[in-house]
Parts: C-alpha cells; structure tokens; sequence
C-alpha cells in the first residue's frame, strides 16, 4: 500500500474538546488515503495525535486481482487483516465480505465522500 491507514470519525468539533473525547465515539470507517495530501489540500486538519492503543485490531478489508470497472464478475476475491502478504482467498466474493471495505488508497477528497455518503465511493 501508498498510503496510510485511517480511522475515520464522524463529530462536530464543537461536541468535543479533547482527542480522547473523539476516540471514544463510534469509528465510521477504515480506509487508506494520503494523509499529508489530504492536509495539504484542506479537506481536513490536524487536531494532534494520539498513541495507537495496545488493543488495536486491525480491520479486514477485501482486494481483487481483477479490474472491477473491466471485469462483470470476479472470481478472485481475497480478505485480508493486517498484512495483505496473508491475504485469505474467498474466490467469488460473498455477501458477508461485500460490505468489507475495498483495499485502495483513496484520494482525500474520496474521503470526504465516503463520510457524506456512507459508503465508499472510488474515483
């Protein structure tokens, strides 16, 4: 992967005043994006940082081979947590997996889309 793997939160600034306030809401999504991109271009800022928790799981998210806007159906779908490298084949993709989110890094403003949208939108 290019990119850095985010948690995203979905808060008003005004509800929160503290990091640890906005880690304890609920996690919208994980998704990969270009973080120093996203900040450059101002579709978010930086409040600070906070230290990865000792619990931290990392998410699952699905990959094809395969080129989606090419391909109609693809029979070689794959999940993966934490390192692609023991990514598991699923084949054809299943229902419990479709909601899993697509491993690629996104254009920040995709970010932005995907938190107003709810869903993933690849661009």
């Amino acid at each position: 992967m290019a990119g850095h793997l985010i948690r995203a939160f979905s808060f008003t600034q005004k509800d929160y005043q503290t990091l640890s306030e906005i880690g304890n809401t609920p996690i919208v999504f994980y998704g990969f994006t270009k973080v120093f991109e996203g900040l450059k271009e101002g579709y978010w800022i930086k409040l600070g940082n906070v230290p990865i928790e000792t619990t931290f799981e990392p998410p699952m998210f699905n990959a094809t081979k395969d080129t989606p806007h090419y391909v109609q159906k693809s029979y070689d779908w794959y999940i993966w947590k934490g390192d692609f490298g023991n990514a598991k084949k699923i084949g054809e993709m299943t229902e419990q997996c479709r909601d899993v989110p697509f491993s690629s890094v996104v254009f920040p403003k995709s970010i932005v889309e995907w938190l107003e949208v709810g869903k993933q939108v690849i661009t």
